[in-house]
């Protein structure tokens, strides 16, 4: 090898070399703990600067840390974010008992509409899922369509309304007539999903959903809350400088 394709050689290694490093100084970690006690008690940060989301379990459940400074008579928070809070509108079955109708025979028509029959729909408790030990409505079959009437008072003081479900598997879920929600897939607990509070009215609303078995359980639970406003609005934001 002569003396320029030797150089050439030794110049592509020393670019190789100084690339890795940097790729190297630009991994993330996936969560930063910040309190570790024991595995029932941790707390983690899931973003590089603290104080861009709320701290977590490392189960993903929120566990809320809040960091507050006070600077020149002002209060900057450097850790955490406020904790999403909700008030129910349509209790979901942790919170108190509803009943829906359901029918595991497919039906005619458009069973989604206000106007819709039922009236040929068996009569059930919620949650309803296979697992006799926490259901109180079985349901063993691969479809299930499901129907449930509310009312609401003072629909025009929701600030953002959210769907509270928790399904296994395949979801459909309709509200008045529309579809709000879609899932092919299963959750493990309670999600949060927003959709709008224009569908709704003070008198005769109905969530009807259509949920598909197609491996292991089945479960559904479901509720409406409305997501509710920030009150910390005086304290300031903190500008982290640097992630050691």
């Amino acid at each position: 090898m002569n003396s320029s394709n030797r150089f050439k050689l030794l110049m592509l290694l020393a670019c190789i070399y100084i690339t890795g490093i940097v790729h190297a100084q630009d991994r993330k970690a996936p969560a930063y703990p910040l309190i570790t006690h024991n595995t029932y008690f941790s707390i983690w940060s899931n973003t590089d600067k603290l104080n861009s989301s709320t701290t977590m379990h490392w189960t993903g459940a929120e566990q809320s840390l809040l960091g507050l400074i006070n600077v020149d008579g002002k209060i900057y928070r450097f850790l955490g974010k406020e904790q999403t809070n909700y008030k129910t509108l349509i209790s979901a079955s942790d919170e108190a008992s509803y009943s829906v109708n359901y029918t595991e025979n497919k039906p005619s028509g458009d069973w989604t509409s206000l106007k819709y029959n039922a009236a040929g729909w068996k009569f059930g408790q919620a949650p309803i899922g296979d697992d006799e030990k926490n259901v109180k409505t079985l349901w063993k079959s691969g479809d299930i369509w499901v129907r449930r009437t509310f009312n609401l008072s003072a629909v025009a003081d929701i600030n953002e309304l959210f769907l509270k479900l928790n399904h296994d598997d395949n979801v459909e879920v309709f509200l008045n007539g529309s579809k709000v929600y879609e899932k092919n897939g299963w959750t493990s607990s309670f999600q949060y999903f927003p959709i709008s509070k224009k569908l709704l009215k003070a008198v005769g609303n109905v969530i009807a959903i259509h949920l598909a078995n197609s491996a292991g359980g089945r479960f559904l639970d479901f509720g409406l809350v409305d997501k509710l406003k920030n009150s910390t609005g005086s304290i300031l934001l903190a500008d982290q400088k640097m992630l050691m």
